[in-house]
């Protein structure tokens, strides 16, 4: 049976906390306020309140109250309820969504004889009060109640004094509590961690023996957490924790296994990886992605398989990647997205090697796509940000090859026009953006020349290839073609797209060779003479609910059924309409009487 909250104890009351009130959220407290109005009981609980006694910037503030979610819902306009098991009220501001949450008890278990050792909790939905929602909480630090009219802490648990030791306690029997919600494992070491706190002796003993159930916790829920620890800047002490407690083996057993058997320098690289990613992401947290969270991490293994084969195709290294990662991505339940962005990151690092200071080869005009590697190419990719960004923490964790990372962010500020990504010292200069693009003008002479009075140089016109004496570089193609030989396609650069060749060769091409020799041989293109503009068209309004037709430019809306066949699509629809069309019958003609009408007078007999 799981453990029952105590009597109504009273609480704890400790004043004037001494947290200022330009720490809180207006927001927050104003929502307190209205519910108090109202009758209800409410408080700022849970982590806000952990962080203000610990001298930290709360990231949200959690309101907890004994109004049901419908009364909560009634009284602000911005509520949402969220949440299918146990209902929550999300209200909705212009940067921000507070969680309003109703007082629960721990639920009563029914359980058989044979499952006394399951404790794993499976159902809360049960409303409580206040002393009932505090003992229900995983730690003492969690625990505790604000009211912010009155500055003061309602403490039920004792969590005050655990904060003032700087220790981490679980809410009753520790044992018992891991065994109900498994993840606290994975709560206790990220507070631990990141709050540089010591976890209770007894609380780390229950650990112990409790983290082969991790096993039993849904795989989205170890994947949250997995992350939360590596984004809080304090991965390397989490995962040193992970492991001593053996819930690195149950979540990550491949990871664990590389640790047991690897030297130690390798292991070395892989925590001084998580030392980098820690630095990195204390300097900017959200410019780190889930995918290099876990590249950064995967990494040494990855790595490790990649040097026991000595192949070094991408085809090859995809396969490596996903005969060592793929199982550990799927234990976790990663997204195909977010899965194939990081496998992708992960093998092209080794393009990072390449020499891009050499120029880069021709694109070939042969069909599909070249083999050859363009780094201007690879800099455009969707992923390279994030391969970049891995291969930031890397540099950061050997401390080498900075000047190739320079380099590749320097060719993508150039090749993008964009701000170089990668900065490691402040710049004395603004950085060098591409160059804008000249306006030009034309002056009295019709010569093109910038804002600035500079004057371009104008190519010659093909009637003047012949005789080109210009002391600028002459174009290739025109001088080729005055000596009647065959042309040249030559780059700006210099650099030689093909050879010359001869009339013969040049039929070898097939009709595009002959096509393109024909155009050449036409001499210079002649302008057409100016002839009379024509008249403008008439402005037509037409219905954008009905189809245009010839009919309708000139006025005439058309009949139903010329609409009905302008509107069917293909030949099928027509032949099947022309055959249920009924044949066409003249109507007949008009009795003879003996009197004319005027009508006949205009028109003459039918």
């Amino acid at each position: 049976m799981s453990q029952q909250a105590p009597a109504e104890v009273p609480p704890k009351l400790f004043e004037k906390t001494g947290i200022r009130t330009e720490l809180l959220d207006e927001d927050a407290c104003k929502v307190v306020a209205r519910l108090r109005r109202k009758g209800h009981e409410s408080f700022l609980v849970g982590g806000c309140v952990r962080d203000l006694l610990l001298r930290r910037t709360p990231k949200d503030f959690d309101v907890a109250t004994s109004a049901r979610p419908r009364q909560v819902k009634s009284l602000f306009r911005n509520c949402r309820i969220i949440g299918r098991r146990f209902k929550l009220a999300h209200l909705h501001f212009e940067q921000k969504i507070l969680e309003v949450s109703t007082f629960r008890r721990r639920p009563e278990q029914d359980q058989n004889e044979d499952d006394e050792e399951d404790l794993l909790i499976r159902s809360d939905n049960a409303f409580g009060t206040a002393s009932e929602d505090a003992h229900r909480r995983d730690f003492t630090i969690n625990a505790l109640f604000l009211d912010p009219e009155s500055d003061s802490i309602h403490d039920y648990v004792g969590g005050i004094e655990d904060i003032e030791r700087g220790l981490v306690r679980t809410i009753g029997d520790p044992l018992t509590r891991i065994k109900e919600d498994p993840v606290r494992i994975l709560r206790a070491i990220k507070f631990a961690a990141r709050l540089g706190l010591s976890i209770d002796d007894a609380t780390w003993t229950a650990m112990l023996e409790a983290a082969p159930d991790l096993s039993r916790s849904a795989p989205p829920r170890l994947l949250e957490e997995v992350t939360r620890l590596l984004r809080s800047g304090s991965a390397l002490r989490s995962f040193q924790l992970l492991r001593a407690c053996g819930a690195l083996e149950v979540l990550l057993p491949e990871l664990h296994k590389w640790m047991v058997s690897t030297p130690g320098h390798k292991r070395l690289a892989f925590w001084r990886g998580l030392e980098a990613l820690d630095s990195r992401v204390r300097r900017d947290a959200d410019a780190v992605t889930t995918p290099v969270l876990f590249a950064v991490m995967l990494w040494p293994l990855f790595d490790d398989a990649r040097d026991d084969d000595e192949s070094t195709k991408d085809a090859d290294l995809g396969q490596i990647v996903e005969d060592v990662l793929g199982p550990i991505l799927k234990n976790l339940s990663f997204s195909r997205l977010e899965s194939g962005r990081l496998k992708r990151i992960l093998v092209v690092q080794r393009r990072f090697g390449a020499d891009i200071t050499k120029p880069e080869p021709a694109v070939s005009k042969r069909r599909g796509r070249s083999r050859t590697f363009r780094p201007s190419s690879f800099v455009r990719q969707d992923y390279f940000l994030e391969a970049l960004q891995l291969f930031e923490l890397r540099c950061m964790a050997r401390d080498s090859e900075w000047d190739e990372l320079d380099r590749w962010s320097e060719l993508f500020a150039e090749t993008t026009g964009e701000a170089p990504p990668v900065r490691r010292s402040p710049a004395a200069e603004p950085p060098k953006d591409r160059e804008p693009r000249r306006e030009t003008h034309k002056d009295q002479s019709g010569r093109r020349g910038d804002a600035n009075g500079h004057v371009r140089k104008e190519r010659p016109s093909n009637h003047e290839h012949g005789s080109n004496k210009s002391h600028g570089r002459p174009s290739p193609r025109g001088e080729e073609r005055g000596r009647g030989h065959g042309h040249d396609r030559s780059r700006g650069d210099g650099r030689s797209r093909g050879d010359d060749r001869s009339r013969g060769e040049d039929r070898s091409r097939g009709k595009r060779g002959r096509k393109n020799r024909r155009n050449r041989d036409r001499g210079p293109r002649i302008e057409p003479e100016s002839s009379k503009p024509l008249p403008p068209l008439p402005d037509v309004e037409l219905d954008p609910t009905e189809i245009p037709t010839y009919g309708s430019v000139l006025g005439d809306k058309g009949s139903a059924d010329k609409i009905e066949l302008e509107r069917s699509k293909g030949k099928r629809a027509r032949k099947r309409m022309k055959e249920n069309d009924e044949p066409y019958v003249p109507p007949p003609p008009p009795e003879d009487s003996g009197s004319r009408s005027d009508d006949e007078d205009v028109f003459g007999d039918w």
